[in-house]
């Protein structure tokens, strides 16, 4: 059976790294908020410290978190996924602000040399993945 080798300080666990000569913090590595949201906003499929969505706008939510981070300095990326694999040109999600308590994200297709922020169709479901410290 395979162990983690680690020692846990102060709810902190440090890793061996592969080469065995240095350590990695476990937490730090860990994404503390994921989502998998309908196009519309309406419905989470799938999420992790996830309290709600708001529909800012067209193009435009927030996910909030139900853990807040302990500064508006960390990680995300957002992207906006295409089920249908119907090749109705290239789909993104974009991070546009970041707070303790959640994230702002527009989603929208490229239309020629412009970026239209939508809410796109029945296949299409935006995603967002944050690192950094939980307060």
């Amino acid at each position: 059976i395979d162990a983690i080798k680690g020692k846990t300080t102060a709810g902190s666990i440090s890793v061996t790294g592969e080469g065995n000569s240095t350590t990695t913090n476990l937490q730090q590595g860990l994404c503390k908020v994921w989502y998998n949201i309908s196009s519309n906003f309406a419905t989470t499929n799938d999420s992790f410290n996830i309290g709600s969505i708001t529909d800012n706008a067209t193009g435009e939510h927030n996910g909030n978190f139900t853990n807040n981070m302990t500064g508006a300095s960390y990680g995300a990326l957002a992207d906006h996924h295409n089920n249908n694999n119907d090749g109705a040109g290239l789909r993104m999600g974009q991070v546009h602000d970041t707070a303790t308590d959640g994230v702002r994200v527009h989603t929208g297709t490229n239309s020629g040399n412009a970026i239209v922020f939508e809410e796109d169709g029945d296949f299409t479901q935006p995603v967002c993945h944050v690192m950094g410290d939980l307060a």
